[in-house]
């Protein structure tokens, strides 16, 4: 299935009848395991497993086991006809409930005196598991984890939660850093870049003025 750059694939997919159906349905390109493609149906179906798995609604779970104990009450998921939230794309969150999860992550996973996500999951999830690297935006060695974007900006490792049209939570351990950054793209018009131009301009506002001034620290 087509990545997420064009946003052809992501688009044939939401408007698909069975969403899950669709995804697998679709013919594998390449061995598992060996070539990497930003895919957000296929993150939508680990939420699918998730919930078979524990035997409970997906947003439930989230709930009880993320969100609630952060304090993230006020959500929006956008929910398929089949019955499932988004998993991949589809969730509404405050910019200081985004702030959270990065905080979150940035302590390991712990929230207060509670260990919400083990420490080792946070190390393993936020470093890279491809031998791609790109620059874009002003951040250098880009490279992706486990649902984490990775770089190496200043030579400092830091990851970060990419949406779409510029919606970012980025951390920086070493820094002691946690940054968020929401945009309202949905009226920019593609004469001047749409969306892609937006993302960009928001992730330099990291990568060149907060970043750059940081480490000129």
């Amino acid at each position: 299935m087509a990545g997420g750059w064009t946003g052809d694939g992501y688009g044939a997919w939401i408007r698909s009848s069975d969403t899950e159906a669709f995804l697998i349905d679709q013919p594998l390109l390449y061995p598992a395991g060996t070539v990497h493609s930003y895919n957000s149906a296929a993150v939508h179906l680990l939420s699918v497993l998730t919930s078979e798995l524990v035997g409970q609604s997906f947003i439930s779970y989230a709930d009880s086991r993320l969100f609630h104990p952060l304090g993230i009450i006020d959500r929006e998921w956008e929910m398929f006809d089949s019955g499932y939230p988004n998993g991949g794309a589809g969730i509404d969150l405050h910019a200081r409930d985004l702030a959270k999860i990065g905080q979150l992550f940035l302590q390991r996973g712990m929230s207060g005196d509670r260990q919400i996500i083990p420490g080792a999951w946070v190390d393993e999830a936020t470093s890279s598991k491809f031998a791609f690297t790109l620059n874009h935006a002003g951040l250098t060695n880009i490279s992706y984890g486990y649902l984490w974007w990775t770089d190496e900006t200043y030579g400092v490792s830091s990851y970060f939660a990419w949406g779409y049209g510029g919606q970012y939570i980025y951390v920086s351990p070493a820094r002691n850093l946690v940054v968020v950054i929401t945009t309202s793209h949905q009226n920019v018009h593609q004469e001047f870049g749409g969306e892609n131009e937006t993302a960009t301009a928001a992730l330099e506002v990291i990568s060149r003025h907060i970043l750059g001034a940081v480490s000129q620290e």
